[in-house]
């Protein structure tokens, strides 16, 4: 059942995910439990198209790989793939210069500062880690940048740190690779407690209704 679960992206709202609800239903009631659904209407954003290039004056602009690698042992990681993009964030398409925040955080902002350097009109290179992605977004949005990036430092959270499976207690796995990307939203949570909040009341809802 695992592997019928994640062997294709099944995102909230899309008809793989009507395909995984089916499935899980039709599991839990052969096994006589009591089940059901329920429908919301949500806001859940599906990317389109998700693309990058690199532009180095004098030379063609170079399209960057957004397809994470497959895995030799794995043969699902050779199918289809969400494209690489964070949950609620702005839609548009830019091209400017890019400036490397560190993580993105108020203190990397005001050392920029220090040294003449700003973001302004530019697209902001921030580091995962130390702050949730919303926050981020949110200052690369307030000192004025038309974009931003986040990607994973090795250093932080990847194979720099040597084996996953001996700092944790996790199975050993094909995790922590030289290539990969983290999923999450870039919304914060205040923008979020509404809807959850609304789901909760339904869940405990004993009319079901």
């Amino acid at each position: 059942m695992t592997y019928d679960l994640t062997r294709v992206p099944h995102v909230a709202g899309t008809a793989a995910q009507a395909m995984t609800r089916d499935y899980v239903m039709q599991k839990l009631r052969g096994w006589g439990l009591e089940a059901w659904t329920k429908e919301y209407t949500v806001y859940i954003p599906h990317p389109d198209s998700v693309a990058a290039w690199l532009i180095i004056p004098g030379r063609a602009p170079a399209p960057l790989a957004l397809r994470e690698p497959a895995v030799p042992q794995e043969p699902v990681t050779r199918g289809p793939q969400v494209p690489p993009f964070n949950g609620y964030s702005g839609d548009g398409d830019v091209t400017a210069d890019v400036v490397y925040v560190n993580y993105g955080l108020i203190e990397d902002y005001q050392n920029l500062d220090s040294l003449g350097l700003d973001v302004r009109g530019k697209i902001a290179l921030a580091r995962y880690g130390r702050s949730f992605r919303g926050i981020k977004a949110r200052e690369a949005e307030q000192h004025g940048a038309v974009g931003l990036i986040i990607y994973s430092d090795p250093e932080d959270d990847g194979y720099a740190r040597g084996d996953p499976a001996r700092r944790s207690r996790l199975p050993r796995a094909p995790s922590d690779r030289a290539v990969g990307r983290p999923a999450g939203r870039a919304a914060r949570e205040q923008r979020c407690a509404a809807a959850r909040l609304r789901g909760l009341r339904d869940r405990i809802d004993p009319t079901r209704g």
